[in-house]
């Protein structure tokens, strides 16, 4: 089973009650997939030492691969927390892959950002498009400044110069960029276009 895609286990108390105290013998030995942003993971993985083996992989939401960056897409995160998250669970030797959602705040650290996980041992890294999903902070004005999937956006040419520029290292064996290229744009402008509609 996956914990969860639509937060994180370790900030939710029920979710961590669930994984601390499920009962692993009463079912038929079952994967377990995190999701997480891996801060918090370092604190409770002890808690967790009756399911470590049913523990296959864990999807690490991360956004940037500098502190600036990172403190600037991700409000309140610290990125010495997140580093060392990285750090512990690159050594843990399961399934590791981390997730970028790109936009005109972040695009910058995408070379970096597959370095890294490079470095630290990734198993996958998966990049993806910033969604206008109905809640997000700011509306439909600030997904706009943020989305390089429209023309007109000012970081938009920049953004695929920097595709351009980089194709041997987003075409790495463990990289799946294939949602970020023009592509895949249509994709993310019909979501908000529906969305709006």
């Amino acid at each position: 089973f996956s914990a969860i895609g639509s937060g994180d286990p370790f900030a939710s108390p029920a979710w961590l009650k669930i994984l601390q105290t499920i009962d692993i013998k009463k079912f038929n030995s079952p994967e377990i997939e995190i999701f997480t942003n891996g801060v918090l993971l370092p604190k409770y993985w002890d808690s967790l030492s009756h399911i470590h083996d049913n523990i296959i992989r864990i999807k690490m939401s991360v956004d940037a691969a500098s502190p600036g960056v990172y403190e600037r897409t991700r409000l309140g995160g610290r990125w010495r927390d997140m580093d060392n998250a990285m750090r512990f669970i690159s050594k843990l030797g399961r399934q590791y892959i981390l997730n970028m959602i790109v936009q005109a705040d972040n695009y910058t650290d995408i070379p970096l950002f597959i370095e890294r996980a490079i470095d630290h041992n990734a198993t996958r890294v998966n990049l993806t498009m910033l969604k206008n999903w109905p809640d997000l902070r700011g509306g439909t004005a600030a997904f706009n400044e943020a989305d390089l999937s429209q023309p007109g956006n000012p970081e938009h040419d920049k953004f695929i110069s920097l595709l351009e520029r980089e194709s041997a290292l987003l075409n790495h064996p463990i990289v799946d960029a294939s949602k970020i290229y023009p592509a895949g744009h249509a994709i993310i402008r019909n979501i908000h276009q529906s969305n709006i509609s």
